[in-house]
């Protein structure tokens, strides 16, 4: 057996650092946000042990934040249920499906009877799985206010597309009333060059 002390593994390495730091340079080393403080009693109230393992919040910008209600506005129901189907003539739910029990009890059937859920074991790339999740009452009235609003949209589209067709023919015509405002107009007067463009 060798007794080399130039050969220990110890004498080449660094000296250790205190693992324990200091709470005032621990405060300073963590973000600010989810803090996790040692030896400090006062906790705020909405303190939450588990929040020391969230991401930091991202402070967002002022215009990020109205960017996002904006979208969040856009994405909402513009109408309620009732505006919806008093004024614009979405189809209605049955008054019996408007109570919330019924759901609760409507769920818990399919949940556990067979009988009222004939898609119990079949897999959703199985045709017959929607075609039976579509044989549900409640289904049928979300398919004919989705068909509503398609054919909604498809009306919206048009007169949209007629919009931009309209806003096109007046920026030609805008156009070709400018060149022939600034251009040589060849002895005709104001009015009979717009008679001839007209026909």
């Amino acid at each position: 057996m060798r007794d080399d002390v130039s050969c220990s593994s110890t004498s080449s390495l660094p000296d250790l650092e205190p693992l324990e730091v200091p709470l005032a340079e621990l405060k300073t080393v963590l973000p600010e946000p989810h803090v996790f403080r040692l030896g400090n009693d006062s906790q705020p109230p909405e303190y939450d042990p588990a929040s020391i393992w969230d991401e930091p919040v991202q402070q967002e910008s002022h215009w990020e934040e109205e960017v996002r209600q904006e979208t969040r506005r856009l994405m909402a129901q513009v109408c309620s249920e009732t505006f919806c189907e008093e004024e614009l003539g979405y189809p209605k739910w049955p008054e019996e499906m408007k109570d919330p029990t019924y759901f609760r009890a409507e769920l818990q059937e399919i949940r556990n009877d067979p009988r009222k859920n004939p898609n119990h074991g079949r897999s959703l790339e199985d045709q017959e799985f929607w075609n039976e999740a579509a044989r549900q009452p409640w289904a049928k009235v979300l398919l004919r206010k989705e068909q509503f609003w398609t054919e909604r949209r498809n009306v919206w589209l048009k007169q949209y597309g007629a919009v931009i067709r309209g806003n096109r023919g007046r920026s030609q015509v805008v156009d070709q009333l400018e060149d022939g405002a600034t251009g040589p107009w060849s002895g005709r007067s104001f009015f009979s060059s717009w008679k001839w463009w007209g026909q």
